[in-house]
């Protein structure tokens, strides 16, 4: 009895390993060589081969199976699918993502489900991508890495039409931007997509950008001419929808405070002085259809401050000097030449100094003739000369 007891022990537990063994060979295969590559329309394509020695009767299908989170996973998957293909295409983005995949019986008797395989897919790579547009047809893109990746591609366009990035900014041998051009960015919202592989897991980033909400104008260039009524500020025009542009002038007249005209012509106009002197400068921006404008342009000057009363002030100086040295002439040239100049005049006639004689002592009556001194003359007697020519001789006694 107690024999026959142990020998039912045994085959018990006999049949017991060999169920187990049953059940470990009747478990499919998983999947081989699975990857992961990244399409140019935000997807996700998901390739692997056929499970080794499966029989040819045996058929069967893949489950795929979507987490939000890093492998291994757990708790519910956020999607999943079932295809007898050996590709299938994920059209999902999330900060972090785990695929599993297996392979599950369709018409294999006695198979059951394989052991689950993980891919890990990761955005945190790229960082920081923005975009500057220059101009309506060309813009740069720039973002930064945590690491050296050299097979990083960028692809940008509007969703579903997306293209490849063919001129890229380099930071030594690292790629950090790209430049677009031969397109009107300020229509619609560009998608980009940036995909590669670090240290053997794929990742992929995604960005919307709305060019029109990043646009930097390049310098403006000034002009200043004048027709003498009205002094013209006359600025380039930049590679922009014009309805979207808004100038902004900033002058000077003179030595007055600056001023600010503004609107959306490229030329304003003022009343001319000649007698000022004018500083320019001018500056547009974008913010009619977005947002962004322009560096100020260099300063333009034009003319120069005048006094009004300049010619009379100049006048009131020079006149002056004119006539002092002018006399100075005169007078140098009266003393040089004073004899020629001012002859001597010769002295009166007896009869003149007369005439000046009685004036003083009688004064000069207008309307009498002049009546002369009477001369005083002398009397004077003359005696017979004597019929003797000797003196008598004295009478003697």
């Amino acid at each position: 009895m107690g024999c026959g007891f142990w020998d039912i022990s045994l085959i018990a537990c006999f049949s017991l390993v060999l169920v187990g063994v049953s059940a470990g060979s009747d478990e499919l295969p998983p999947p081989e060589n699975l990857t992961l590559s990244m399409s140019s329309d935000f997807s996700i394509i998901i390739q692997w081969n056929r499970p080794a020695g499966l029989d040819a009767d045996c058929k069967v299908q893949y489950q795929i199976e979507l987490y939000l989170q890093k492998c291994p996973p757990s708790g519910t998957p956020k999607r999943q699918w079932r295809t007898i293909d050996l590709s299938h295409t994920v059209e999902e983005m999330a900060k972090e993502m785990c695929l599993k995949i297996f392979t599950l019986p369709v018409t294999c008797p006695n198979k059951t489900k394989s052991e689950p395989l993980y891919k890990n897919i990761t955005k945190h790579p790229v960082k920081d991508l923005s975009c500057v547009c220059y101009s309506r047809e060309k813009m740069n893109c720039s973002w930064s890495l945590d690491s050296d990746i050299s097979d990083l591609q960028l692809y940008y366009g509007k969703k579903g039409i997306l293209k490849p990035c063919v001129s890229y900014i380099y930071d030594g041998f690292k790629k950090t931007g790209c430049h677009l051009y031969g397109e009107n960015f300020l229509i619609d919202t560009y998608h980009f997509l940036v995909n590669g592989t670090e240290k053997g897991v794929i990742f992929q980033n995604h960005f919307d950008i709305d060019a029109s909400l990043s646009v930097k104008i390049p310098p403006l260039k000034l002009n200043i001419t004048t027709d003498q009524k009205y002094i013209y500020f006359q600025s380039s025009k930049p590679d922009f929808p014009p309805s979207c542009l808004k100038y902004h002038f900033y002058f000077k007249k003179c030595n007055e405070d600056e001023k600010k005209i503004s609107g959306t012509d490229t030329t304003q106009r003022l009343e001319y002085d000649e007698s000022c002197s004018y500083t320019a400068r001018v500056q547009a921006d974008f913010l009619t259809c977005g947002a962004g404008e322009s560096k100020m342009s260099e300063t333009v000057s034009y003319g120069r401050n005048n006094d009004p009363n300049w010619p009379l002030k100049v006048s009131m100086i020079v006149t002056p000097l004119i006539v002092s040295c002018c006399l100075i002439v005169v007078l140098v040239l009266c003393r040089r030449h004073k004899e020629s100049i001012f002859p001597k005049i010769p002295a009166p006639p007896l009869l003149l100094k007369d005439v000046l004689s009685n004036n003083r002592d009688k004064g000069f009556e207008v309307g009498k003739l002049y009546e002369p001194h009477e001369d005083v003359v002398e009397k004077i007697s003359v005696e017979p000369e004597s019929i003797y020519r000797h003196a008598e001789p004295a009478n003697t006694v």
